[in-house]
Formats: C-alpha cells, structure tokens, sequence
C-alpha cells in the first residue's frame, strides 16, 4: 500500500511541529514500532497524535518505519506548504474557525502538486485528533442493510431549548447541533433520550435511524438490536451516510421519569408544588449506563470534544417561580412566560456542565466571593436542597424538627464555604489561578461525590477532594475514560498533602494492580487505576526528586503541566511526554520505566466481583 500524501503530511506536521525534543521524537518512533507488530493501543494513539483516521495508511507508516524508511516518508517545508494549498494539510489560521483561502499558484517543481483539485479541510487544531478512531459498522439505511464506517463528529455549537410543562410532568427538548466529520461515513455521538424527531441539515428523517450500538475495544460494533450490548460502551450512530464536512442534526426528545431511567437517570426531575425540579445528575464511575455525563439530557460527545453550548429553559403551566444555579453564565429572559438562558463555555466538554433547576422556597443558599491570585473576584456558591437531607423524604412537618434541620443545614454551608476557600487557596497557591470564573457546590450528605468545571455535586467529607478536581479533572481535562485515572491520581496525591516517599512504590506495594486500558470509546474511569495512579505520581515525584536535581519533584512539575494544558483535554501518553520532557533526556527512560512498571503485576491480581483487587478495596471506600 502507497502512503498517501495527506497521510505523510500529518504525520509530517506532527513530527516536525509538535515534537520539538530528541526523547518525544524517540518516543514517537517507539509507538511506530509497536503499532508496526500489531500493538492496538498503541495504532489508536498514534492516530489521535496525527490525526490520521486511516488504520491502514498509519499501519504502513509505521511498517515502513520499522524498516528504516521513516525519514523518507517526511514532507519537506517547500511540499508542506504545497500540499495545505491543494487541502490535503491541516492549515493554520489564527482563527481555527476561519476558512483558508488558496494561495496564488506557484511554479517550477510544485505546479503538478498545485494541479490537483482542491480537498475540502478543516483547519487545526481539530478535537477530532483525540477523538476515538473511525469503525467498520453495518447500518440500517431504511431500505437495506449497507457496510460503512461509523465516524467521529466534531461537534462545532450546541443549542438546546427546554420547555418544561408541569402539567404533565415532561421537558420537551430540542436540539440543534453544527459539527463537522473529516470521512464519508455515518456520524457517531452520545445520546441517552430517544429521539421523536430528527433532521439532517434540513432534511426530515425516521428518528429511529439514530440507533444505539455497543462499541468494544476488543469485539468491534453492533446494533443493539442484533445482540445485547454486555458492557460494551452504548453510543448513538445515526445511521444515515454523510460526507465530509460541515452539517446541522436536530433531535427532537422527552425528558420525563420514564426516559431518565432509560439513560440510567432516575430522580433527576420531580414535580412539586406547581413546579419542576431538574437536576443535571451526572458520574463517572460505571459505563454499563446509557449516559454518563450531558449525554443524558442533550446530544454530546466523548470528553475529547470541546464546544459552546446555549440552554434555553421555559416553564409553561407553573404556578410558581424557579431558580436556576449552574457554573454557566445565568440570565433571565424578558416575556410574559419565566424563561432563561444559560451559555456555556466553548472549551467545556461533555463532563464539565453543571445545572440544576429549584425551588427556592426549597433551597437554603449561601454566597461570597474569593479573590484570586490573579486578581479575579471568584463567586462562591454553596446550596442544598433542604429535602437532601432527609434522603428526598419531604420536610419535617414539626416546626421544632425543621428549625433543627434548616440549623444543620446552614452549619454544613458555613463548614463548607470554608473547605472550598481554603482549597482554592492552597491550589493556587501550589499549582495555580483557578481555572474557572466561579465555583458552585451543591451540598448533599447521602450523595456519591460528582465533580464539574467549577462546581460540585458532594457531601461534606468529599468537597476537598472535588474541588480539587477543578484543576485535575474539570480545569485540565481527561480525553476519555482511558484518562480519567490521571486526574483522580493527581487528585488525590493533592488531596493528601502531595506526600513524598523515600521508597519506590511499584517496587514495594502490598496490592498488584496495572493500568487497565478500557478503551477510547468509554466514558467511566476503572476504579483500579485511580489508585494506580496515584502510586505512580509518588513514584515518578520520587525519581524527580533523588535522581532529577528537582527538590520539589512532581510539585515543581505541576504549575507548568496545568498552565500548559489548562482547559485542554489530554492523553496518558501527552502527560507521559511532558514528563520526560521536564525529567530531561537522562531520566527519560526511567519515566518510561516506571509507566511500564504498573503492567507487570496485573495477570496476578487477585480482584473481587467488583473488579477491584483486595488490597485497595479499603482505600476506595475512605478516599471518595
């Protein structure tokens, strides 16, 4: 097989523009070879670095690296720029949305290069280079059964429009999506909601073609209807060939109790008192749901996609008012029906959106601000729903045993507000300014803790441990659930003091366990690896500290790793790298040596039903 000349200018422009040492070059090359012998994480690595989607063209790169033709696979500048002229290379805009207008033809040695007819491209930097790599599917076209590849979209803006009906005890939605696919093929997204109505740029389709399909790592993909999904990741695959480029879905759909337990989402909406309660109930700890994160409530994306997203809420038939608290920007909108409208970042991802509409007669609040290192006035919002604490049930009628309960109620708020002012000042003050323009912490003492981008869903006894996730997990973010072990790692080695060890752990730990790849496609992060994770920190801030000159170690590391990649999603490989990068050639092997290290022991691990090994079942339970 020939390589292509879109192929070799990825990976040219990767190679030469994005790995800038000897050890990530090395590093690179590395992942070549184990791709070449058939190692598949490594290929799928390989193609969200490049973003080369081909399997097959990045399978023979990597051959012929192998064989020592890498250099002569490597685009020069002159046919670099040749080649973004023609569209068959990324082109570089300070505007990532602004389209790239052809340069003037040149002569000599490029005219039969700038012969070629022009390819429709995007322009870079493109989420989709850490998206999970297209897929061979069988579809159901409506007429016939049609062999295809399901394609990840780049979703480019996300508009939803909410229609609460109390009478009937339902949300209407509406959703409009403007993404982008780089291949022909069918469109692949997260959906939890069946759809009741659907549209492709314009054009009206039967909604039961956005179907539901099981995406393993180790077994491909199937229809759900063709065989039961048995934990593999459920996606939506909208089974209606596209070709490249840009276009528009709307999905029509219902959000009640019924379809909430559908998407693995009971108790988030509840009528009362002539109104509707909607909580945004979001986790990270299972995949066997229909929907982890905003997937449940609107059409989304895995974590590696980044876009704004505008909400629009509207009560119809209430007789009451409502409150909406996110960590969006809130407004109300003028009219004679209550409405609001909440906008949200575009460097959110599909985990980090937090709301939750309530009745305020309901809720006990309290407010301050912080004052951030860099000068921001951070707002601080610390909530309950009073009904929290009576496990959802109802208000103590007695007017002794409520007072009682609305003064537990505002101790809790008060010890709160001082767990998350203080922990902000720590981070930033260890790693750096708050990556978020307020913080939101909805307290609740019989919940499973829930982190956002600058809010929190959690009980007392967890909020230090969440809010620190608003630098490691929601301020850098993970790129899928293969990732979400990193941000819990660096987590919770913060949350206990960035302790320091004088011993290797992987040399010495009591309970054997390894990184537990779960695939690019899932959403959840493998218990296992958070504990993993943190062992490794210890290990890796160890050999910065004994054998790298760095006193500090990994606490040294941090404030450059955070202000780099900060409201970013990255891979296990780019903190690999980083690492080595600041570790320096000398210990670049070392930090590879202790990465390889956690694989060594996990064939005999002795696990429980529940997927966890003996040794560090206690710790899960204490720690989060």
């Amino acid at each position: 097989m020939a390589v292509s000349d879109a192929t070799r200018s990825k990976v040219s422009q990767h190679y030469q523009q994005q790995l800038q040492t000897a050890p990530q070059r090395e590093a690179f090359k590395t992942k070549l070879g184990k791709a070449a012998q058939g190692d598949a994480l490594a290929l799928r690595t390989l193609q969200q670095e490049t973003g080369v989607r081909d399997a097959a063209q990045l399978t023979e790169v990597a051959r012929l690296a192998q064989r020592g033709q890498f250099d002569d696979l490597l685009v020069t500048e002159d046919r670099q720029r040749a080649l973004e002229i023609v569209g068959q290379a990324p082109q570089h805009t300070a505007d990532p949305r602004a389209a790239q207008s052809p340069a003037p033809a040149h002569k000599g040695a490029l005219g039969l290069l700038l012969s070629k007819p022009k390819v429709e491209s995007r322009s870079a930097p493109s989420d989709l280079d850490r998206a999970p790599p297209s897929q061979k599917l069988r579809i159901w076209t409506g007429d016939a059964e049609v062999d295809t590849t399901g394609v990840p979209m780049d979703i480019r803006r996300s508009t939803v429009d909410y229609v609460f009906d109390v009478p009937n005890q339902t949300i209407r939605a509406r959703a409009e999506l403007e993404f982008e696919q780089e291949q022909r093929g069918a469109p692949v997204l997260d959906f939890g909601p069946r759809a009741s109505g659907l549209t492709v740029d314009g054009a009206e389709i039967d909604p039961d073609r956005l179907g539901v399909y099981g995406f393993s790592s180790a077994e491909g993909v199937w229809n759900e209807g063709d065989r039961p999904l048995d934990g593999a990741t459920p996606r939506r695959v909208l089974e209606h060939e596209l070709e490249p480029g840009a276009h528009k879905l709307t999905v029509e759909y219902q959000l009640n109790q019924e379809s909430l337990r559908e998407s693995d989402r009971d108790h988030t909406i509840e009528q009362r008192d002539g109104g509707i309660d909607f909580f945004m109930h979001m986790h990270d700890y299972e995949n066997n749901a229909r929907a982890n994160f905003l997937d449940g409530y609107a059409p989304s994306n895995l974590e590696f996609d980044h876009h704004p997203t505008t909400m629009r809420l509207r009560f119809e038939g209430a007789t009451r008012e409502h409150k909406v608290i996110s960590n969006g920007a809130v407004r109300r909108l003028e009219g004679e029906q209550e409405a609001y409208e909440v906008e949200y970042p575009a460097w959110y991802n599909s985990s980090s959106h937090f709301m939750h509409v309530v009745d305020p007669s309901r809720t006990m609040m309290i407010e301050d601000t912080y004052r951030s290192k860099d000068g921001r006035e951070i707002p601080i919002t610390i909530y309950s729903d009073i009904e929290d604490y009576t496990f959802g049930g109802g208000l103590p009628e007695d007017p002794g045993e409520l007072a009682a309960l609305k003064k537990r109620v505002a101790e809790d708020h008060v010890e709160a507000l001082e767990i998350v002012k203080g922990t902000i000042a720590e981070m930033e003050e260890k790693v750096g300014p708050i990556a978020h323009d307020k913080y939101v912490a909805r307290i609740n003492p019989y919940v499973a803790s829930m982190e956002h981008a600058g809010a929190t869903h959690s009980r007392i006894g967890a909020l230090r441990h969440e809010v620190i996730h608003s630098w490691f997990g929601r301020g850098v973010l993970p790129a899928s659930g293969d990732a979400g072990w990193l941000d819990e790692a660096l987590t919770s080695w913060s949350e206990h003091g960035m302790q320091q060890n004088d011993e290797y752990r992987y040399q010495t730990r009591s309970y054997p366990m390894k990184f537990n790849p779960v695939g690019p496609n899932q959403r959840h992060t493998d218990t296992n690896n958070i504990y993993v994770g943190k062992d490794m920190v210890q290990d890796l801030d160890l050999l910065l500290r004994s054998e790298g000159g760095r006193s500090g170690g990994m606490r040294d590391l941090l404030p450059g790793f955070f202000d780099k990649f900060k409201h970013k999603s990255i891979t296990i490989d780019m903190f690999r790298d980083h690492v080595k990068q600041e570790a320096g050639p000398r210990l670049a092997d070392r930090v590879d040596e202790i990465f390889e290290a956690y694989g060594d022991f996990y064939e005999r691990a002795e696990l429980d039903p529940s997927g966890c090994c003996a040794g560090c079942a206690a710790k899960q339970s204490e720690e989060k």
